[in-house]
């Protein structure tokens, strides 16, 4: 019964989290129309940092709660993963032509950045062990690669935010300031929900791969 009940928690919390995001989407739509930045920069700064929130909540929480560091790593990197085959199955639902030959420039910008990024993470998990020594001299136990990877980040919001500045994508923006708060308020506490069921997904998580026998 036990794994019966952690099966139903974590069906339980990824609801939520859809629901959440639901909401999350909706309001950031709506701070692009209220401020003028446009969808694009929206979308790829503040939308898809919010929806990464659950990751960051339960690797964490795996890291800081459960000392779990595979845990969360795998649960970063398996979101990779599927974020990409949510392209496949969106493909599948709009059927007005492939998705992908729809898309802007922006997105395209936006997958070699990544690439740059997952490639400089992958290069630390391989060849960190080098980087010990420098690490615990220099850094006080800061991994350098992720320095190199909070640098890259900020790099690269700044190439995506001089590209839309550069093609004009942006919008004048509207005077409703009172229906930006409502949106900003929506989406603050969409993202505190979705931060919290994060939380509580990675020790569902943790307790399922001890009872299935999945941990090595």
């Amino acid at each position: 019964m036990q794994i019966l009940s952690l099966w139903i928690q974590l069906g339980i919390t990824t609801a939520i989290i859809l629901y959440a995001s639901n909401f999350l989407a909706k309001s950031a739509d709506n701070i692009a129309d209220k401020t003028g930045l446009g969808r694009s920069i929206i979308g790829v700064v503040l939308l898809a940092t919010a929806t990464s929130l659950p990751e960051l909540g339960t690797g964490a929480s795996s890291i800081v709660l459960f000392n779990e560091i595979d845990l969360a790593a795998g649960d970063v990197y398996g979101s990779c993963v599927f974020n990409l085959l949510i392209i496949a199955i969106l493909d599948l639902i709009y059927r007005n032509k492939p998705i992908l030959s729809s898309v802007g420039n922006t997105p395209i910008i936006v997958a070699g950045l990544s690439i740059v990024l997952i490639s400089t993470s992958i290069f630390g998990i391989l060849y960190m062990e080098y980087f010990d020594e420098i690490s615990l001299l220099i850094f006080n136990r800061l991994d350098p690669i992720s320095i190199v990877l909070l640098i890259l980040f900020v790099i690269s919001m700044f190439i995506i935010y001089k590209i839309e500045k550069n093609n004009h994508e942006s919008e004048d923006a509207i005077n409703t300031s009172d229906t930006l708060k409502k949106s900003g308020i929506i989406f603050f506490i969409s993202a505190t929900i979705i931060i919290i069921c994060a939380v509580w997904l990675a020790n569902v998580g943790k307790n399922i791969a001890i009872i299935m026998e999945w941990e090595t």
